[in-house]
């Protein structure tokens, strides 16, 4: 097998992996495929998270159930597309009733490729109501206002995890067709906290004019 030597060029992997450290998820559930090996590979090549490999994608989904259920903490599940991430539904509605904080990261090849009979391109921009608490598409980025776009919809996934009570939720993404993996550092990615009444506010700094 190559060894990976970097991370993807793909942005969207890349900010996730940064907002996903950043939001300390750490634990990850993966099941084969090749359409989401950017992010596995970037997953691997970072070192910094707990992988697992479940060759099911639903019994993927109740192992991170199990971990989340067990460790209070967020879990991530991994898939490539079509019937795949299909399978996903039976343990996310689960994760729904029981507020886990699941996060399934799917993708396909290109949302302009939906409806047109393309081999293992599904729609999945609806899902049942009590699957996920929340969903997002992420643009293909071609441009700053994508990459500002992508950043804050991660970010607004990843907070929902553990919002008022917390719950699964899913984030979809479209694959790079190009398998390019040279970037040697994560791009930088701004993080979103969320604040509440009562929390502990970070420190305004003031500079003298």
């Amino acid at each position: 097998m190559e060894k990976i030597s970097g991370y993807s060029q793909n942005l969207n992997i890349q900010i996730l992996i940064a907002l996903m450290q950043a939001h300390r998820i750490r634990k990850v559930v993966i099941s084969p495929g090749t359409t989401h090996m950017e992010i596995v590979a970037g997953l691997q090549y970072n070192g910094g998270f707990e992988l697992y490999s479940s060759i099911d994608e639903r019994g993927a989904a109740y192992i991170a159930c199990g971990l989340a259920a067990r460790s209070g903490e967020p879990v991530a599940v991994v898939c490539t597309e079509s019937v795949a991430s299909r399978n996903y539904f039976s343990a996310m509605t689960d994760a729904y009733y029981r507020q886990l904080p699941i996060l399934a990261i799917t993708g396909l090849h290109g949302y302009d490729r939906i409806g047109h009979l393309n081999t293992q391109i599904i729609d999945r921009s609806v899902s049942p109501k009590d699957a996920f608490r929340l969903k997002v598409q992420l643009p293909v980025i071609k441009d700053e206002t994508d990459k500002w776009r992508s950043n804050v919809l991660i970010n607004k996934a990843l907070l929902e995890l553990k919002h008022r009570g917390g719950g699964p939720v899913h984030i979809d993404l479209p694959w790079s067709d190009e398998k390019d993996f040279s970037a040697k550092k994560l791009c930088p990615a701004r993080v979103i906290r969320r604040y509440c009444s009562g929390d502990q506010l970070p420190e305004v700094m003031i500079r003298g004019g």
